[in-house]
């Protein structure tokens, strides 16, 4: 592609696909080629050109530079800087954790630099928020000028439409006003409260879009304790960033002045890397495998696709490649690391999956090693047994969460083997015939059938989710996925074949995500409700499974003298729920009868809840039933849930309607769990035997 030697494919999203390559003198670029479709809209080359101009002039120390491209060919393309790092997201969902304050520091100078530069290339970036932030060994690079606009410029878009990520965008922006350098100042005390405490200061509680505009116009942020990761003057920046009004914020020139004097290196400080040492080494593992790629992965051809008057394929060894593994800077990509492993589970994640039709537990064992690009003498060695991993990343006009993990179609396994059951690799690397599954386990070998190639070649789904809470699934920081949601995938993946690896996402953003992709095969969205999109534009993109009945109950403290069974029996009382318009809305609806009204206290944390039970704050708590059965396992014995099951709903699986196979896949290894008692001792385990579906339906949203 023009100058540069393609080396592999990194991933594809809504505008094209995304390519490793080189240029003649060895320097690693993105590769961006715009989809064959979208090149012949005249509108959508002039929105091209314009992204590729915002990029052109904004090339400075903390962003992705563009390096080459041509617009105006048959099918466009541009080349970025390619910067071997994971995305800020990844790094607190999956990777790392929390980044330190001496990061958070070098984080906050690297943003206003790169805001710096955006700015006074008359430019405001609009949509700047984790998933837009790369962490590299040399600082944190700002990415993805999509919706990057001229200050001068006419905001060229749909009437009642919002540009930028909910929770990550200022009032002015949200009440559609004109913009200045000041959202973008804005974002950067959201990027920075995120990095520090794991979660985005107006989206605790994963509520819904609308919630977290009405907090982010009417309430003040949510940081955490004075005293807590977020504090002292750092904490105090951050407040002035996320002011209401843009005239109260600091200027870029003032944020960087004031992280430039508590960053590592300063005058009187140390020069050690920025980030913890466990970070540091694994980002050198990442730009190590750069060193060893020999050359280009050849064309994989369908095995089953005969083209007459061709010979077949040699049988022999694939092309070796180290494994790739790493984000590239550039408009609209970012292909991060998959989340680290749990400790003596077998190595790391990022070797080939296991044979497509070993059991997920075993894989879940260890039996799959996936390991790192080392250094020194460990390069080389992987540089014979390794192939090139392909990383799905998707691109949605910037709302993308970029943290799916690996995609679809790794190739052969570590040794350079066919998977088991396969044939002889072809030259390609693909095996020459496709063998069926073992003919035991029956039914598993029918179902994996029914699964589209991709996923039957990698052996894999990649689920996400917006869920951290048990009973459904552990917590962002738990060594090992925990839970009813991993527990029912691994008994699901068993069925099919296959492996389920998750993936956490912004809940608010997920349906928007999985309605957009064009490459809809490779992972589905797990902890969803039909209602989320019966009144959105993504119910003509989606079906849905369930596999629990959600309901909101009321949960009491097991010793009460009095009752509090019914919203009937709180008529004058308090209730705590989740600070929530949702939450707050239902309890008024559900006590509309009482002369005297119930008093709502919100909280953002289940031992907040807990406690108000326990202090006598409140009178009943008003939850998910899925939450009461967390908050009954924190504190056993103390706590009930009344028998009140109220504005019950499905939650299950979000399928695109574009995958119709491995929806029915999905939908009868279900059925099998059902039937054989699997998925109702799953349901027992983890107290949600209540909460059971009597079958596997797919259901189809209001409004398709």
């Amino acid at each position: 592609m023009g100058p540069y030697r393609i080396l592999g494919r990194l991933g594809s999203g809504g505008m094209g696909q995304v390519f490793l390559g080189r240029a003649p003198h060895g320097r690693m670029a993105a590769v961006k080629l715009v989809h064959a479709e979208l090149a012949a809209d005249a509108e959508f080359r002039r929105r091209f050109r314009r992204e590729v101009s915002a990029a052109e002039r904004v090339s400075g120390t903390w962003t992705a530079p563009v390096l080459a491209g041509d617009t105006s060919s048959a099918v466009p393309w541009v080349a970025t800087g390619y910067i071997p790092g994971i995305s800020l997201h990844e790094t607190v969902v999956g990777a790392h954790g929390v980044l330190p304050e001496r990061s958070l520091w070098t984080l906050a100078a690297g943003l206003a630099g790169a805001l710096r530069d955006i700015h006074g290339a008359g430019l405001v970036h609009r949509d700047l928020k984790p998933s837009n932030v790369l962490i590299a060994l040399e600082g944190p690079k700002v990415i993805d000028f999509g919706i990057a606009r001229a200050v001068d410029a006419s905001v060229a878009t749909r009437t009642g439409s919002m540009i930028g990520s909910p929770g990550h965008m200022p009032p002015e922006q949200i009440r559609g006003e004109d913009v200045t350098g000041a959202v973008d100042v804005f974002a950067l005390g959201t990027v920075l409260a995120f990095a520090a405490t794991g979660t985005a200061p107006f989206a605790a509680g994963e509520p819904a879009v609308h919630t977290v505009l009405y907090r982010v116009l009417h309430e003040e942020p949510d940081l955490g304790a004075p005293d807590g990761p977020l504090a002292g003057p750092l904490r105090e920046l951050v407040l002035r960033c996320l002011g209401k009004e843009p005239a109260g914020r600091p200027a870029v020139a003032e944020i960087a002045e004031v992280a430039a004097r508590h960053a590592p290196g300063a005058a009187g400080r140390d020069a050690e890397p920025w980030l913890p040492a466990a970070l540091t080494a694994r980002l050198g593992q990442l730009a190590a495998g750069l060193l060893e790629l020999e050359g280009p992965v050849p064309t994989r051809v369908d095995a089953g696709a005969e083209r007459p008057g061709l010979p077949s394929p040699p049988a022999g060894p694939p092309h070796a490649a180290p494994t790739v593994t790493a984000a590239s800077g550039g408009p609209g990509l970012v292909a991060p690391l998959p989340p680290a492993p749990a400790p003596g589970a077998g190595g790391d994640t990022d070797t080939p999956a296991p044979p497509a039709y070993a059991p997920a537990t075993a894989a879940r064992a260890g039996t799959g090693p996936r390991r790192f690009v080392a250094a020194g003498a460990v390069v080389a060695a992987v540089a014979l047994i390794a192939s090139l991993t392909v990383l799905l990343t998707r691109d949605s006009g910037g709302d993308e969460d970029p943290s799916a993990g690996p995609a679809p179609g790794d190739g052969p396994s570590a040794t350079g083997e066919p998977p088991s059951g396969g044939g002889a690799p072809a030259a390609d690397g693909a095996p020459e015939s496709e063998e069926e599954p073992p003919e035991e386990g029956g039914s598993r070998a029918a179902l994996h059938a029914l699964l589209p190639p991709d996923i039957r070649e990698s052996g894999r789904i990649t689920v996400r989710t917006g869920t951290g809470a048990l009973p459904l699934m552990s917590s962002r920081w738990a060594d090992e996925e925990t839970g009813f949601y991993p527990d029912l995938a691994a008994a699901l993946g068993e069925r099919l074949g296959v492996e389920f690896r998750f993936a956490r996402s912004d809940h608010a953003q997920l349906l928007n995500q999985l309605a957009h992709t064009l490459d809809p095969a490779g992972w589905i969205a797990m902890g969803v409700m039909p209602a989320e999109a019966t009144s959105s534009f993504t119910v003509s993109n989606l079906d849905f499974l369930p596999y629990f009945e959600e309901s909101w109950v009321l949960v009491r403290h097991a010793g009460a003298s009095h009752e509090a069974d019914s919203f009937a029996d709180l008529c004058g009382r308090t209730v705590a729920t989740w600070r929530s318009d949702t939450a707050e809305e239902a309890v008024a609806r559900h006590s509309a009868d009482c002369a005297e009204p119930v008093r709502v206290v919100g909280h953002t944390k289940p031992e907040d809840l807990a406690l108000s039970l326990h202090s006598g704050a409140a009178d009943a708590v008003y939850v998910h039933h899925s939450a009461g059965v967390r908050l009954l396992t924190d504190n056993p014995g103390e706590l009930v849930v009344t028998d009140a099951r109220l504005d019950t709903e499905p939650v299950g699986f979000a399928v695109s309607v574009g995958a119709p196979s491995l929806r029915d896949a999905l939908q009868q290894a279900l059925q099998e769990l059902i039937d054989d008692g699997t998925y109702g001792e799953i349901l027992e385990t983890w107290g949600m035997s209540e909460l059971a579906v009597d079958s596997a339906a797919v259901v189809v949203p209001d409004g398709r």
